[in-house]
């Protein structure tokens, strides 16, 4: 769960408002337009957008406040498209309407709409499957930190419109294929790329050519959780990032150094071996240690019979564990962050027979510490 505590109630029952006038008589507000009618639209957007600004008013000064937590998600996440949050192909074809051709609204009215009552429903309950955050579902999801993330990306995507610029996909990248040759072929732009982690390794991004840039990698599966940026610990001015990475989809970006300037170069990724520590069901807690910023650690453990197992972290360092499987280090189970003892993560789940993967990482970007992992029937 992801709650935020201390949360003002008057700015909850202002959301709670908006999306029910009569709920809440002794305050104003209220949404002026029903949905689906004119002005509806761009009503939403812009009343979200103001909540989220005024939310930040009051969190930015709490002490506990983490900025990471309330991140807008850059693009719909992973774990969201699956069959088991019903995914589809209709959802499919929304965000790739909203995303690559948001200029086919004529008006922000006509996206705002477009969006309240289609993918915007959806990912909110989707969210709340995926990462067993319930009160994501009802009118009272601000008070979870997945609520900005969701609200943030609606927010981009009007962004995105209002600029009149259309952001095209990344360009992939093949994990061990030839460099694939490239430019910066104006001032100021950033070229995007993907790749996809199959398994858990270590992988070298890196560029070549007499032009001077800077490298920042991305993921998994999310376009603004940085990992990493490098500028020339490559050959000459050229970035070269070595990271062990677990699976999943990544993002690099790549602009030159000097905004004004221009120049081609190429690109490839290549990969190494990364050993994946195995846990003994009912065994003793493996001992580990996140020693870096944005590090991820990854755990195997074997399960015989269907039945329902618990993995948690224990120790002082605040992790959140993510699960994999079966015979996958990429289709997701489950996310807990403080479901532990303390600021420890716990997962009690209902699991069938094979390998299953444990990623432990550590709640802040920047943070580091050890800690122990144990599975336990």
């Amino acid at each position: 769960m992801s709650v935020i505590p201390n949360y003002p109630p008057r700015l909850l029952d202002e959301h709670h408002k908006w999306h029910n006038p009569a709920a809440h008589p002794g305050i104003p507000g209220g949404r002026p337009f029903p949905a689906g009618t004119r002005g509806a639209g761009r009503n939403f957007l812009q009343f979200h957008r103001d909540y989220v600004r005024r939310f930040h008013e009051w969190y930015d000064n709490q002490s506990f406040a983490d900025q990471t937590a309330v991140e807008p998600w850059a693009a719909i996440p992973a774990a969201l498209k699956t069959p088991a949050v019903f995914w589809n192909s209709d959802l499919a074809a929304q965000e790739q309407r909203i995303t690559n051709d948001p200029r086919s609204f004529d008006t922000d009215d006509q996206l705002g709409s477009f969006i309240e009552r289609g993918i915007h429903n959806w990912i909110h309950g989707a969210t709340a499957d995926a990462y067993n955050e319930p009160s994501v579902r009802d009118l009272h999801s601000p008070q979870s930190t997945y609520f900005y993330k969701i609200h943030g990306l609606v927010d981009n995507w009007w962004r995105q419109w209002e600029s009149g610029v259309v952001i095209s996909p990344p360009t992939p990248l093949t994990v061990g294929a030839p460099p694939a040759a490239f430019s910066i072929g104006g001032p100021g732009e950033v070229d995007r790329y993907s790749f996809v982690v199959p398994t858990a390794g270590s992988y070298t991004i890196e560029t070549q050519g007499p032009t001077d840039l800077v490298m920042s990698l991305y993921g998994p599966n999310n376009l603004a959780a940085l990992v990493t940026e490098d500028d020339d610990s490559g050959a000459g001015n050229n970035p070269r990032i070595v990271s062990n990475l677990t699976a999943g989809t990544y993002f690099v970006r790549v602009r030159h150094y000097d905004a004004g300037a221009t120049g081609n170069y190429s690109i490839s990724v290549r990969s190494g071996t990364l050993p994946v520590s195995r846990i003994q069901v009912n065994g003793p807690a493996v001992q580990g240690v996140i020693a870096a910023a944005n590090e991820s650690d990854l755990y195997t453990f074997t399960v015989a019979a269907a039945g329902l197992y618990t993995i948690e972290t224990q120790g002082g360092t605040d992790t959140i564990l993510t699960l994999f499987g079966p015979d996958s280090q990429t289709l997701f189970i489950a996310e807990d962050d403080d479901s532990g003892v303390g600021s420890n993560s716990r997962i009690a789940t209902n699991l069938g027979p094979g390998s299953h993967f444990a990623r432990v990482r550590h709640f802040r970007t920047s943070g580091t510490g050890a800690y122990g992992i144990r599975v336990s029937t």
